[in-house]
């Protein structure tokens, strides 16, 4: 992926696709792709129903940029206008036994990592450019942003085993399965009828680019 260019709003490219950070415009485009049944095959009752879940994610993902310099990125082809997707890094922070928030504090100041952080990184494509590897090409540029603006941050990402595409691409990713176990997303996974393929035996999968403490990965866990 090329570098990124100087700023808190950076915009990544790489051989086929092009990184913007998400703005209020792309919240149409990433309704579509978040309430799209074809992309919550895996997790049904996770599929968005209300518009202004969208701009929210947007609302996150600007506040993180100016907070951290990372948040969420629209995906395009390189010299299309068309959103095929999403892609981005939050961090997520916890004191005590609190499940993690993500941070977008923006009254603190620029760069503050607060302790008991990570980062989680995520990815969604529309079903017509599955196949293609756009997921991890793009999720990689991502990857190359955090080690150069949270370089001290264990990076994860949590997937359901009725997904098992986004568990290769974790693996294409380089990243290592630290985890696995019934969440409660697993369990209304398990319990949801009609049932999803797979579902009567689903677990939460969390990988990482390192070991994780302890503490923190429980941390990581109560948020699932």
């Amino acid at each position: 992926a090329a570098r990124p260019r100087l700023g808190r709003m950076p915009v990544l490219t790489t051989e086929r696709l092009e990184l913007r950070p998400l703005v209020e415009e792309d919240a149409p485009a990433l309704h579509s792709l978040y309430t799209d049944p074809a992309t919550w095959g895996h997790f049904p009752m996770g599929r968005w129903s209300d518009p202004r879940q969208s701009r929210s994610f947007v609302t996150s993902s600007r506040a993180s940029f100016r907070r951290l310099g990372i948040g969420q990125f629209a995906v395009r082809r390189r010299g299309s206008g068309r959103v095929i997707g999403s892609t981005g890094a939050f961090v997520l922070a916890h004191e005590g036994d609190t499940p993690m928030r993500i941070v977008t504090d923006t009254t603190a100041p620029q760069d503050l990592v607060p302790t008991g952080a990570l980062v989680n990184i995520g990815w969604r494509l529309r079903p017509d450019v599955w196949g293609r590897g756009y997921a991890t090409e793009a999720a990689r540029a991502v990857l190359d942003l955090l080690a150069e603006r949270v370089p001290d941050l264990a990076v994860t990402a949590a997937v359901l085993s009725t997904n098992p595409a986004s568990e290769r691409v974790c693996r294409r990713l380089g990243l290592d399965l630290v985890w696995q176990g019934v969440t409660g997303e697993a369990l209304r996974v398990r319990m949801h009828r009609p049932p999803v393929p797979g579902g009567e035996a689903c677990t939460r999968l969390v990988f990482a680019d390192r070991p994780l403490d302890p503490d923190l990965l429980a941390a990581r866990n109560r948020t699932l």
